[in-house]
């Protein structure tokens, strides 16, 4: 039984000096560190139409990295780190933003199926 979970919803800026966003992915962990999970956007046509330019080769290779960085979690220390990790992530300011990590009382699988229907509105995988 789960003892509740955290969540960041992944934002992509085009403009930081406009400030408009885009929901581009959910990270959802166990409150133990036992399990981590994630869900990012396939489509990025809401984000060029707010400017974002090339074909988002680096948004895709940061959703890459942070699956690997989650298939490869072999130890709680591990684990730990890259918590540490996803919160200094709130603190950014470019292209890639984070919100604010959040709780919730259900298993981080049952909470990033709730936070990927309510903040995000294009193709997910």
């Amino acid at each position: 039984m789960s003892s509740g979970s955290w969540y960041m919803v992944v934002r992509c800026v085009p403009d930081t000096l406009a400030g408009e966003f885009v929901n581009v992915g959910v990270i959802a962990w166990e409150e133990d560190r036992s399990q981590f999970h994630c869900r990012f956007t396939d489509d990025l046509s809401r984000a060029k139409a707010l400017g974002l330019t090339g074909d988002g080769e680096f948004l895709f290779n940061f959703f890459a990295d942070i699956r690997g960085a989650i298939e490869r979690l072999p130890t709680s220390r591990d684990a730990y780190q890259l918590e540490k990790d996803l919160r200094r992530m709130q603190g950014w300011a470019g292209l890639i933003q984070c919100t604010g990590w959040a709780g919730s009382t259900g298993s981080a699988e049952e909470t990033l199926e709730s936070v990927v229907k309510l903040f995000m509105k294009s193709a997910v995988r």
